[in-house]
């Protein structure tokens, strides 16, 4: 066996070394291409407004992910536009009457952009004392949606590498609305009934009847 020197001593083997490695330290958006490939390009638009060309990366696999979480947003508070849309019915007042016209001809140009639309109807159905529902989707989505607290915490504990896996798994079922509580079980059909097992075998020990047992939700566990 002989050993040949390949890179190592020779001037510009050394130096296209150097240029690689410190090309491959560059972010991602940094990267740039002069020579056109077979590979597939992506192009995305950041929070900033910066446009991103690039080929399959980890940067492209966040973008994704960001624009399927802000579709889903979306189409959180707009269903909490339709729930106000509903609970508020035209009035002698002009202003309601203009806007509650605007939003169900579904232009919100003049007034605010869709997602401004969304939270302001979404808050305001929080504030109705005769709304008693989720004000959008469900209450985890309006969990997640409220800013300051809640997504920004949850977010930074889920990534913590100190927080166990089946923890982080919990959460994500909770939030999601996938909690296996007899409620989501009978819903898939694995459960007979939604009502609470906890509150029937209590019942049941202290000889009272179980009819019109409380839902097994999360909430109520």
């Amino acid at each position: 066996m002989i050993k040949i020197k390949a890179h190592r001593g020779e001037p510009l083997n050394e130096k296209a070394d150097t240029q690689a490695e410190n090309a491959r330290q560059l972010s991602y958006e940094s990267q740039q291409w002069t020579t056109r490939t077979q590979r597939m390009t992506y192009e995305w638009e950041d929070s900033d407004g910066v446009q991103h060309v690039t080929a399959w990366s980890k940067a492209v696999r966040n973008a994704m992910l960001r624009g399927g979480a802000e579709y889903q947003r979306q189409r959180v508070l707009d269903r909490a536009g339709t729930n106000w849309n509903k609970n508020f019915p035209l009035s002698a007042d002009v202003g309601r009457q203009s806007i509650r016209q605007s939003a169900s001809a579904g232009v919100q140009s003049d007034l605010m952009d869709a997602e401004g639309w969304g939270k302001r109807c979404m808050l305001q159905l929080q504030e109705a004392e005769n709304w008693e529902k989720p004000a959008a989707t469900t209450w985890a989505a309006e969990f997640l949606l409220r800013e300051g607290e809640s997504r920004e915490c949850l977010g930074s504990w889920i990534n913590s590498n100190a927080v166990h896996a089946a923890k982080k798994r919990r959460a994500k079922q909770v939030i999601t609305c996938s909690f296996p509580c007899g409620k989501w079980l009978h819903r898939i059909g694995v459960r007979k009934s939604p009502g609470c097992e906890l509150c029937k075998r209590e019942r049941r020990k202290n000889t009272e009847s179980d009819d019109a047992l409380p839902l097994e939700t999360v909430a109520h566990l």
